[in-house]
């Protein structure tokens, strides 16, 4: 039994490690280097399309209306690319995570609170982010119904 125990907690800590890299990587490589780029525009900043500041494929006027919309969605989804492959890869290591908590809810009214709180911390990313990540906690039961 206490091999299991072992194995068990060792298993939780590797995700946890997992979770921790996977963030700081991307915040330390991807996200506070955008936002940096992003200050140093200030108000400079112009859309080379309707979403996605800068365009992998040009939009132009004489483009018909469903190739400015296929154009734009394939613009925004490389805009996306680095957080939607981070939350992603959050998104399961969550799912992992939530897997070895066993109680869902406690007697008292400050650890409620501080379940709570650290599993909805996560869904502090942007919208196209979060449907990963509530996915992980619709299937671990924490949210019940569609999302």
């Amino acid at each position: 039994m206490a091999v299991f125990d072992r194995a068990y907690y060792r298993r939780a800590a590797y995700a946890f490690a997992l979770l921790a890299t996977l963030a700081a990587a991307f915040w330390m490589l991807a996200r506070y280097p955008d936002l940096d780029d992003k200050a140093l525009m200030g108000g400079a900043i112009t859309l080379e399309d309707p979403l996605s500041f800068e365009a992998a494929i040009p939009i132009t006027e004489d483009q018909s209306t469903v190739e400015r919309i296929a154009f734009t969605t394939l613009n925004w989804l490389d805009t996306n690319r680095n957080g939607m492959i981070f939350d992603i890869l959050l998104g399961a290591v969550f799912l992992t995570l939530l897997g070895y908590i066993n109680k869902r809810s406690f007697k008292g009214l400050f650890s409620n609170t501080l379940l709570g709180a650290s599993v909805g911390m996560p869904l502090g990313v942007c919208v196209n982010c979060a449907a990963p990540i509530a996915q992980s906690y619709r299937r671990w039961g924490f949210i019940s119904g569609p999302i």
